[in-house]
């Protein structure tokens, strides 16, 4: 159905009533309470039926006119509601860039070449805002700009603020401000708010057992700025554990002492260090014996962590013949490994990938 300049006016001005119900708002801004909205909902209401009114008498008022003197009065089809809607042949979205161009496209291709009501035009923004939540962006607001000058010849647009990182505070149980080393959120102040690179952070501090951290979202000073709180509950840095029993073997010793001593964060790099040392022994150390040491280190950055690990070991076996000679078996090892690997966030579940090696 052909639609003239006037309603297209009145449609844009029913479209405006959307900007009580989602704007470009601040990032965190609170929510509308149940009695706004159904008041909003009421005063859009109250303007479509408006509209429909208005488009009513046109559609008449263009019959009347149009109808040849000898045409009988035709009432249109039952059963076929009127709906306000306007013809969409294209959609424009603005600020978008955290959406590839494939995403854009099949978010616009359901509403293309539709007669688009407002209740569409609220679905579509809604599918957008998914999307980026869907890929951890929860600060990103889609809205409506307004006015909507090319709405008429059936162009749409769309705007939408994605939301950025004003500031990371790391701050100890008692709210004191924490030295934040560059390796833990690296490049991330001043770029978009993605959740899982916040949780990915999060468990690189985690990861040492005498951390606790949490993890909140504040507004930020201007508009689509947020604030993110690390506190982290910090406990003693260093462990240590010393044991004696007879797990050993008989033919290196069947007694096994053992001390291992573990270090957080002694460089201030959220660092782990652990060091291992094991013995098997008999009274006579001379005849048989093995002890191995074993020293580790881990150093994170963003999603990777870094890690070395040094060990060290020898053994002394004796065996007595039938002449009474004694033989001697005796051997050492040392290795080193250099490994990185790769934390990844998918949803709200925590995968990591297979270390490298080197």
């Amino acid at each position: 159905m052909h639609m003239t300049y006037p309603k297209q006016i009145a449609f844009v001005s029913a479209i405006g009533c959307i900007l009580l119900l989602s704007t470009l708002s601040p990032t965190h801004a609170a929510p509308p309470t149940s009695s706004s909205t159904v008041q909003t909902d009421r005063i859009l209401q109250h303007q479509l039926e408006q509209e429909r009114r208005r488009r009513r008498e046109e559609e008449r008022e263009e019959q009347r006119r149009s109808r040849p003197p000898s045409a009988p009065t035709t009432a249109p089809p039952a059963g076929v509601p009127e709906g306000e809607c306007t013809p969409i042949s294209s959609i424009e979205f603005n600020g978008v860039t955290l959406l590839a161009e494939k995403q854009i496209t099949a978010l616009k291709a359901p509403y293309l070449d539709t007669c688009m009501s407002v209740a569409d035009i609220k679905a579509l923004m809604q599918d957008v805002t998914n999307e980026y939540l869907e890929m951890g962006y929860i600060t990103a607001r889609v809205g409506l700009p307004m006015p909507q000058p090319e709405l008429r010849n059936g162009h749409l647009t769309l705007g939408a603020r994605e939301g950025t990182i004003d500031r990371i505070i790391l701050e100890d149980a008692a709210g004191e401000i924490l030295y934040q080393p560059p390796n833990l959120f690296p490049g991330m102040v001043g770029g978009p708010l993605n959740l899982r690179d916040m949780e990915q952070g999060l468990d690189q501090i985690n990861r040492l057992p005498s951390n606790r951290a949490t993890i909140s979202i504040e507004p930020g000073e201007e508009a689509g700025e947020s604030r993110v709180r690390i506190r982290n509950e910090v406990g003693f840095p260093l462990r240590a554990r010393l044991t004696v029993d007879n797990s050993g073997s008989e033919s290196t010793g069947e007694m096994k002492r053992t001390a291992k001593i573990d270090g957080d964060n002694l460089l201030g790099l959220y660092d782990g260090f652990s060091l291992h040392y094991s013995e098997n022994y008999q009274e006579d150390k001379n005849r048989q014996m093995s002890e191995a040491w074993v020293g580790s280190a881990s150093i994170p950055y963003g999603y990777w962590t870094l890690s070395y690990n040094l060990s060290k070991s020898e053994y002394l076996t004796s065996q007595t013949l039938r002449t009474g000679d004694i033989l001697y078996s005796f051997g050492d090892s040392t290795n080193h490994t250099l490994g990185i690997d790769r934390g990844s966030r998918i949803g709200a579940k925590d995968a990591r990938s297979p270390p490298m090696r080197a």
